[in-house]
């Protein structure tokens, strides 16, 4: 059952409880094997849940497997400074984000869940979007939001038990070592005005990241935990 259809639903049904089941919004009964893949999108807490699955393997008796690192070419930075909030107010060309320009960084998530086709490089497209969302509801069993941590695990320890029975405890008994993986203390903040600038270029990629979070509320919700 796809998301708009659990939304449609929930429309006609407002009174009625529950709503949705989480057998509906669980599409891991759709996998013939007992593997999970863990995609790394850039910047998502990636370290975190790799060391969480470490633990998880050997609690719940399950291979885990990492690839190594890959070798990359150092690139060699420009002798000019100059800091993001500048490079922003100052529409260098690099801090545009204009509509439909092929990036080389990691900015852009619809890309990532688009897929290799060549129409999911355009930054902030429609195409890339809308492909996002459909392999969102096809493939993946869980998206989760770091934003919403608590949600994101109780929906990955009810959805998909095999691998992460316990994931909540083990989070929350180690969170003091969790919170120190891989952060940049060295990052500068930046002005709410700067953010402001920027999301107003983010459009499809802001409405990407409120579907993935609707959709984990969703599951969240089905559990009828509360």
């Amino acid at each position: 059952m796809g998301l708009s259809a659990a939304l449609g639903k929930a429309s006609r049904k407002k009174a009625t409880s529950p709503v949705i089941s989480a057998k509906e919004l669980n599409n891991t009964a759709n996998a013939d094997k007992e593997l999970l893949f863990f995609n790394r999108v850039p910047k998502v807490g990636s370290q975190t849940t790799m060391h969480l699955l470490n633990i998880l393997s050997r609690k719940n008796h399950f291979f885990f497997h990492k690839d190594k690192p890959n070798r990359v070419e150092a690139i060699k930075l420009s002798d000019r400074e100059e800091d993001y909030e500048t490079c922003v107010q100052s529409h260098d060309k690099e801090c545009q984000y204009l509509d439909g320009e092929v990036r080389d960084d990691y900015g852009q998530l619809t890309e990532f869940f688009c897929g290799q086709n060549d129409e999911c490089t355009g930054f902030n497209e429609d195409f890339p979007l809308q492909q996002a969302k459909q392999n969102v509801e096809k493939n993946y069993a869980v998206v989760g939001i770091l934003e919403d941590m608590n949600k994101t695990l109780t929906v990955l320890e009810h959805y998909i038990p095999r691998f992460f029975k316990g994931v909540k405890d083990i989070y929350y008994e180690e969170i003091a070592q969790f919170t120190k993986l891989n952060r940049n203390i060295y990052k500068p903040s930046v002005e709410k005005k700067v953010k402001d600038i920027v999301r107003l270029n983010f459009t499809r990629e802001l409405e990407f990241y409120e579907f993935c979070r609707q959709r984990l509320h969703l599951q969240y919700q089905a559990l009828n935990l509360v």
